[in-house]
């Protein structure tokens, strides 16, 4: 309940990008609960305000999200465009964790499609860029996030 009241006590505190923020994560939720066309909506609302504000990190997450709901509807040439659009994005901003993300949905998306290939790649390129964030830490800490990030977007 209190969840669904934050994107009018952000936008009475007028802050745009919080409330286009809060809206993503929303859209995000309504994907696990299984309501498309409102997920679809919020992220669409998020989306413009996104485009609105100039926040590429922002516009990249709508992106994945609006990939992770494509899924949900079968829609694979979209959930596609979008994991593609999100990872130029975030390699032209230099967010690794998001270019990862990407990767992973793109993998995600070429298992459902049987394309074997295809998910070996991408699934690579989302460890490396994983293995390259985490190198600093210790083992059982880097195989936990890795699994976590993984588990983020199945």
């Amino acid at each position: 309940v209190i969840l669904e009241k934050l994107p009018d006590l952000c936008r009475a505190f007028g802050n745009k990008r919080l409330y286009a923020w809060t809206i993503a994560k929303l859209g995000r939720l309504s994907i696990i609960e299984g309501k498309s066309a409102e997920a679809k909506a919020q992220i669409d609302r998020s989306m413009i305000i996104a485009e609105e504000i100039n926040d590429s990190t922002l516009k990249i997450y709508n992106l994945i999200t609006s990939g992770l709901q494509a899924i949900s509807q079968n829609e694979i040439d979209i959930a596609r465009n979008n994991f593609t659009q999100a990872k130029t994005i975030a390699q032209e901003n230099a967010l690794q964790e998001y270019q990862a993300f990407s990767y992973a949905g793109l993998a995600r998306l070429e298992k459902i499609n049987n394309q074997t290939v295809e998910e070996i790649g991408n699934r690579s390129e989302y460890e490396k860029m994983i293995e390259k964030m985490t190198d600093s830490l210790p083992e059982d800490i880097k195989n936990s996030y890795k699994n976590n990030f993984l588990n983020a977007i199945s």
